[in-house]
């Protein structure tokens, strides 16, 4: 029969030292957990103040640009509408891939948007189209090197100043650039260049374009 007194004796601090480690491994589990929670929540925390900021970032930048278009007097009804007469003439001037669809979009520009064809724009950024002889034969040298032009999806567009009814603005387009004669790469993409232009606009209170220059591209990006 054990000794249970005895037993209980000589190994007494054996055992409280194992009730102490127990102890202290529960309470350091438990300081873990509450500080896991407290991470949690300063993490929480500090998204919803982000979220905060971006927010009052957002509110002070429309703020902004609110005054600054009511300095100029401008409206944004006003702002929609002749952005939508921007958009028809960057279509129009650079979207073609010929010779003829080129002269067809010069005499747009002047039939539906009244630009001067004797203009700087439809005489110097914009000209008539030159021909080549090609074999004996004259033809387009948009032809000849096959030119296809079309607008990209970068537009930028900004009012800069206000004249009575007429709003001037400042355009950057985006135009990629490739040709017929290239042949498409395995992947049965064509090369494209992507030219960058910048266009001074102005349109009067009747959607009537008034003005319209062009700065010749400064940049260029290959693709494919």
């Amino acid at each position: 029969m054990t000794d249970r007194p005895g037993f209980l004796r000589r190994n007494l601090w054996v055992l409280i030292t194992a009730t102490v480690l127990v102890a202290a491994c529960i309470g350091a589990g438990l300081q873990q957990m509450e500080r896991s929670r407290g991470l949690d929540a300063q993490s929480g925390e500090i998204v919803d103040l982000e979220r905060r900021l971006a927010t009052a970032r957002v509110a002070d930048d429309e703020a902004a640009e609110a005054n600054t278009y009511e300095a100029l007097g401008v409206t944004k009804s006003r702002l929609a509408a002749d952005r939508a007469v921007i958009d028809d003439v960057l279509v129009t001037a650079f979207t073609w891939d010929d010779g003829k669809s080129y002269e067809a979009a010069r005499a747009d520009l002047v039939d539906s948007f009244g630009l001067d064809e004797k203009g700087p724009f439809l005489t110097e950024f914009m000209p008539p189209a030159t021909r080549t002889v090609v074999d004996r034969t004259s033809q387009y040298y948009i032809d000849a090197v096959g030119l296809v032009f079309s607008l990209g999806e970068d537009v930028d567009v900004d009012s800069t100043r206000v004249i009575g009814t007429d709003y001037e603005y400042a355009v950057v387009a985006d135009i990629d650039v490739s040709s017929s004669n290239v042949l498409p790469g395995s992947d049965g993409a064509t090369p494209t260049e992507t030219r960058r232009m910048l266009l001074r606009i102005t349109v009067d209170g009747e959607g009537e374009v008034t003005a319209l220059t062009g700065v010749p591209p400064s940049e260029r990006t290959q693709s494919s």
